[in-house]
């Protein structure tokens, strides 16, 4: 039976539109929440791929997770502690975070998360910052199918968003784009994660044996459609960029809703992964990843200022 990949990490590449020009003032945020998928919940950022004791070590580490991959027991590499919501909640003073996010999740798990956050429906919250950051699973897995699953991802984004609207009050939701999770393949998957390792240890072999991300395994990239070689990582990559241009629209239709909300997208985080950044896995973030993007989501996203 073929697993459901893992989620996926970094924002490298977003897309920079219009409707990410509006800000919201660090003030009027009394309450964050965070949705989305493993890059959210900070999985595996309590390890470090410049800090690998042994390579004893490190593929017992491997093979436990490739176990939580076919027992789907992926949540125990959540360390939200470390995720990059807790940062951020810090450097803003929030007086509550709610972090939703669940690793594994996808699009169509969006609803239950926001579900999960809701207290009570007749009282709506009010001076909330909500911040969706989902879609890099759906890429993983589905990466040969992206221009056909394009209407299927807006759709359950736009469920998932309307009911947050009903939800509350003066608040606003931040859609940041899918991260470009292709530059982490292309920056690291020849990176040799132990110099002078006897095995030949590089993150393209862990690609390959922890496949927390379909497209980047070699069977994915060598695989033909059509009259074409296509790799599954310029397929990843085209249907991320396909995607991400449909938020914009998304953001201006849903911004006719009532109880004076706003929705708005992100301009582009930039930041360029160093292996410290980077976990043991090559694929999510280690703490200090984390905080760097904590930083760089907190430039595209809040201003200074007072009501």
């Amino acid at each position: 039976m073929k697993i459901s990949p893992v989620i996926p990490l970094l924002l490298i590449s977003f897309i920079t539109t219009a409707c990410s020009e509006k800000k919201v003032q660090e003030a009027q945020t009394v309450f964050l929440e965070t949705y989305g998928d493993s890059l959210t919940a900070g999985a595996m950022a309590d390890t470090n791929l410049t800090k690998i004791e042994s390579e004893f070590s490190y593929f017992q580490s491997m093979e436990k997770i490739a176990e939580q991959l076919r027992t789907r027991g992926l949540q125990e590499l959540a360390r939200p502690t470390l995720a990059w919501p807790q940062v951020l909640a810090a450097k803003i003073g929030a007086t509550k975070l709610d972090n939703a996010s669940v690793v594994g999740a996808h699009t169509s798990n969006l609803l239950d998360q926001v579900r999960r956050t809701a207290t009570d429906k007749n009282s709506k919250k009010a001076n909330t910052t909500a911040i969706f950051f989902i879609g890099h699973n759906d890429a993983c897995a589905g990466w040969s199918l992206m221009p056909l699953n394009e209407p299927h991802f807006v759709e359950m984004y736009e469920r998932a968003l309307s009911e947050w609207l009903e939800l509350h009050e003066n608040s606003m939701a931040v859609l940041i784009p899918i991260g470009n999770i292709t530059d982490i393949f292309y920056r690291f998957y020849l990176h040799e994660i132990q110099e002078n390792s006897v095995t030949g240890l590089r993150c393209q072999r862990v690609y390959d044996e922890v496949p927390l991300c379909d497209a980047f395994t070699t069977d994915a990239q060598n695989r033909s459609y059509g009259n074409s070689t296509s790799r599954s990582i310029m397929l990843a990559q085209n249907g991320i960029l396909s995607w991400n241009n449909r938020l914009p629209e998304l953001a201006q239709k849903l911004n006719l809703s009532k109880n004076g909300n706003q929705v708005t997208v992100a301009t582009r985080p930039s930041i360029r992964p160093e292996p410290s950044h980077m976990a043991a896995d090559c694929f999510h973030l280690s703490a200090e990843g984390q905080a760097a993007l904590a930083e760089q989501i907190h430039s595209a996203v809040f201003s200074k200022g007072t009501h």
